[in-house]
């Protein structure tokens, strides 16, 4: 034995003191601490459940007060009939409200789901993969798939608890089993998901008595009891074997896309974006732990089969089968893990709590102005609003939900809804008929598959009030801008509703509708004038949508007057679309191309079409318009308004540099223009070829110095001068002198070519 010093004898006579405090190094939690006696599993969870929060929120901070249905609405489409078969909570009209959540709400009790999964993915020692199902999950839409995704997590729990020691009384698990089976079929149209997973779970139970051979005519009698009610069930409900097959018509029958864009394929659903990318990674993660797993379980393998190819054959399942593969990747029994330490766990809860903030802050930073917004401006039309009754022909069903939350006293039932267990057959020549209208192709004819085509015969059957457009569907909001009988009702940035002119009982909301936008185009006196009985402004996202569909409906100064005022790409697409309308305009109404407009759209191109984050769609959109512009004007007049006097070489200066400008070659017009003289001509094509890039006010502020005086020598020019800066005061709001300018372009001599559009102009204003 080795012997002691003196000192180490001291310090081992002495007696620790229970009764000291802690020293500062020490970071043990007051006694009476509240967070101490919170356990440990609690505060995690809960540092988990405030990340996701905080993604939710990311994901749509202008949209936490809409409403959505936890369970789905019951259909009640014109032509469902009774194939439809509803969520059997969805059938008491009692219970509606009940079911109406705001979207915070909703957010929340998912934000739970999901914490939970990644807290107890980090437990398995999965902490990247953990935080990119997170972000995934919270960032894609559930379609629905909210209560489904519970009730599916139960099943796995079950499962867990089945192959624990002491594993439950086999009545208590079919119980369960039947409470849950029950509760899929009450609360979703997804319920074939957690049957599934429910069906797998017997499965494992009957080879576990099999293998065991324990209890086995016990499981097998319940499990027979248990088939025999599932196959009652699917005879006496009518219309449940559709929708249990759901999943798989989704993918098999996949209805066009241009009625329901959510069936596609992930990448080309319109809102795939960086987190389908994370669930995909998340997926590819559950799978290499399940490969490299020492006994893997073929029951998990088969799920994670089946869930993958439903996560990548549908966007609208991607949510609801990245969550059940997330409940059986996180179970207990999924793959064999080494648990992480404390400290570890600690800081992955802490990146993902700072991967949502900064997500958080990036996306409310980025839409600051669209959540302050929302707060006041309404982002959606209210069609109750017009006291119309009848059916409503919708183009993408994937709005039909949101149609029928709006439509609480079902007075516009759908005549077609996104059910396609029930319409799947009907769905093709649904969007025949549907393209017939957007063509406006009334009549019969043969289309290239031989079939009968032409929209008349079905609109007489179906009478619909409303036909609901997509606002992105600028082709067909045009096409029915001028000779159609139907007529545009309301506006919103996502869907634009018209109604027939030959219905009596749209014929007001119609006049309403047509003088409100008249106002919003030409500004004039009118009290009482409610804009949003017609548009629904919403944010500055919402605003740069609904440019482009009043500049379809050949509305361009209205479509500049909703403009947010910032140089946003969207922002400057969209004013450029109205400028080459307003030169579209004026080169149908005249026949001679707008110096102004034209060389202020040119301009505005140049420079967008020279933006790298241009889409591809934006630069095909002004490219065509661009091109019809000139190819209209190759056959107009470029000679306006030349006295008889005026010299020859001056007048061919004049014509070079219109040339110029109408061309789009701004550097040779500023070197003709300095060549012209002291003339109104000259003044406006200085203007244009140097100012063309400026704000209205700034090229209003340069005509200003025109003068009406014939002694001046400055009189040549002066007619198409003053309506040109009549139209800019029509952009600025400067109703009253617009009305001068116009009144004295029609006065001036020779009269200006622009007369009759500039009488439309007096016309309007004056009424």
């Amino acid at each position: 034995m080795s012997k002691q010093t003196p000192g180490q004898r001291r310090n081992a006579s002495r007696k620790p003191n229970v009764n000291a405090a802690p020293t500062s190094a020490e970071s043990v939690p007051a006694r009476g601490s509240f967070f101490s006696q919170i356990p440990l599993d609690v505060r995690a969870f809960a540092v988990w459940w405030l990340a996701c929060c905080m993604l939710f929120i990311a994901a749509n901070p202008t949209q936490v007060f809409d409403p959505i249905a936890v369970i789905p609405l019951p259909d009640n489409s014109v032509m469902a009939g009774a194939d439809a078969w509803n969520p059997w909570l969805s059938t008491f009209d009692s219970l509606r409200s009940l079911f109406i959540w705001p979207t915070w709400l909703a957010s929340v009790i998912a934000a739970l789901l999901i914490a939970t999964l990644g807290q107890r993915m980090v437990q398995r020692g999965e902490g990247v993969a953990a935080i990119a199902m997170v972000a995934g999950l919270c960032l894609i839409d559930p379609y629905d798939g909210l209560l489904a995704g519970w009730i599916v997590y139960a099943a796995v729990r079950l499962r867990d608890r089945m192959l624990a020691e002491p594993p439950l009384s086999h009545a208590m698990f079919f119980a369960i089993v039947g409470a849950l089976s029950a509760a899929a079929l009450a609360s979703s149209l997804e319920a074939t998901i957690p049957l599934s997973v429910l069906a797998v779970v017997v499965g494992t139970l009957i080879l576990q008595s099999i293998r065991e051979r324990r209890q086995t005519a016990l499981v097998a009698t319940l499990a027979a009891v248990l088939g025999l009610v599932a196959s009652g069930l699917i005879a006496w409900q009518h219309g449940l074997l559709a929708a249990l097959l759901r999943p798989i018509t989704a993918i098999l029958n996949r209805p066009p896309a241009t009625l329901l864009p959510s069936l596609s394929v992930p990448w080309q659903a319109p809102d795939f974006g960086w987190a389908h990318g994370l669930a995909l990674l998340f997926i590819l993660a559950c799978w290499w732990r399940w490969v490299v797993a020492r006994s893997p379980r073929m029951a998990d393998g088969a799920m994670l089969a089946v869930f993958t190819a439903l996560a990548i054959g549908s966007a609208r399942y991607s949510w609801l089968a990245t969550v059940a593969i997330a409940c059986i990747a996180s179970s207990q029994n999924f793959a064999a893990s080494q648990p992480p330490s404390p400290t570890v766990a600690r800081r992955w809860r802490r990146a993902a709590c700072l991967v949502a903030l900064l997500v958080l802050i990036a996306q409310v930073g980025l839409q600051r102005y669209d959540v302050l917004s929302a707060l006041s401006s309404r982002r959606q039309i209210d069609p109750q609003q017009w006291n119309l009754a009848g059916p409503a022909v919708l183009q993408n069903l994937d709005r039909a939900a949101n149609w029928q939350l709006q439509d609480d006293r079902g007075v516009h039932p759908l005549v077609v809804s996104d059910r396609w267990d029930v319409y799947g057959d009907f769905y093709p020549q649904y969007a025949m008929i549907v393209n017939d209208w957007s063509s406006w192709r009334e009549h019969r004819y043969v289309r290239s598959d031989g079939q009968w085509g032409g929209f008349g015969e079905w609109f007489d059957q179906w009478n619909p009030k409303l036909v609901v457009i997509e606002a992105a569907d600028l082709a067909t909001i045009r096409q029915h801008s001028l000779d159609s009988p139907w007529k545009t009702l309301g506006i919103d940035s996502r869907r634009v509703i018209f109604a027939q002119i030959d219905d009596r009982d749209a014929s007001g909301p119609l006049r309403e509708s047509a003088q409100l936008l008249s106002i919003l185009e030409i500004p004039r006196p009118a009290p009482n004038v409610d804009f949003e009985h017609a548009i629904a402004f919403g944010g500055p996202t919402d605003a740069r949508r609904i440019a482009l569909v009043l500049s379809a409906l050949r509305f361009p100064y209205a479509a500049l007057r909703v403009l947010p005022n910032d140089n946003h790409l969207s922002t400057e697409f969209s004013r450029t679309m109205a400028l080459l309308e307003s030169a579209h305009r004026t080169l149908r109404f005249t026949g001679t191309p707008s110096l102004i407009d034209q060389s202020r759209a040119l301009a505005h191109s140049e420079r967008l079409l020279g933006r790298r984050d241009l889409t591809n769609q934006q630069r095909n959109q002004l490219q065509r318009a661009i091109d019809a512009l000139q190819d209209v004007r190759q056959s107009s007049s470029l000679i306006v308004d030349v006295p008889a006097e005026n010299d020859p070489a001056l007048q061919s200066l004049e014509e070079t540099a219109r040339e110029q400008l109408m061309r789009g070659d701004f550097g040779a017009a500023r070197q003709t223009t300095a060549k012209l003289g002291n003339n109104n001509t000259s003044l406006l094509l200085t203007t244009a070829a140097t100012l063309s890039m400026s704000p209205p006010e700034s090229i209003l502020a340069a005509l200003q110095s025109a003068d009406s005086d014939h002694d001046s020598g400055r009189s040549g020019g002066l007619a198409e001068l003053l309506f040109y800066r009549g139209s800019l005061r029509l952009e600025t709001g400067d109703f009253r002198g617009a009305l001068q300018d116009f009144t004295r372009s029609l006065n001036s001599t020779p009269s200006p070519l622009q007369r009759d559009l500039i009488s439309a102009f007096c016309s309007q204003i004056a009424n």
